[in-house]
């Protein structure tokens, strides 16, 4: 499947992105970056890295690490059968996101993404990029992920350590 994450069109730029279910709300990762969507497979534990790395996955050969975005959000950590694994490029790295759902690719419309509302702070907003209606009826948020915010200097250098093992 191919789609374009930004594409100019004459009268306004298009957004696609994969929608996530992430403790309740519904995020969406720019296709952009998106590699491939998977059900959550084995992972293997890593002692000494932070919380919310939870270990790595084998995907074709190669070690990929797994980020538990409820624990990196602070929400409790339970997942269930229709957790899956989104593979994604984050700065020249290839990471899992794993996460409660995942429902389908949405064209947002650029006029329609807003910033956060100032004043708004907590422990996931550092990592929005803005919010969109969920739809034309809905009175609910897509919240945009800004996967290049997701991670700090000390744990993308921890990924990168991780990295370095890759082929598994």
């Amino acid at each position: 499947m191919t789609i374009l994450a930004m594409k100019a069109r004459p009268e306004s730029l298009e957004l696609a992105v994969v929608g996530c279910g992430i403790g309740g709300e519904e995020y969406g990762i720019s296709v952009e970056q998106v590699r491939e969507v998977l059900r959550s497979p084995e992972i293997t534990g890593i002692p000494g890295q932070p919380e919310f790395i939870v270990g790595l996955m084998k995907l074709r050969g190669y070690a990929i690490p797994v980020i538990d975005l409820r624990i990196r959000f602070g929400l409790p950590a339970p997942h269930g059968r229709m957790s899956r694994v989104v593979v994604a490029a984050v700065k020249e790295l290839l990471v899992a996101f794993l996460v409660d759902s995942v429902s389908a690719i949405r064209k947002l419309e650029a006029s329609a993404i807003r910033p956060l509302p100032s004043g708004l702070a907590c422990r996931g907003s550092a990592f929005l990029r803005g919010v969109a209606p969920l739809g034309v009826d809905s009175d609910r948020w897509l919240l945009l992920l800004d996967l290049d915010r997701v991670f700090s200097i000390e744990e993308e250098n921890a990924l990168r350590k991780v990295d370095e093992g890759k082929k598994a």
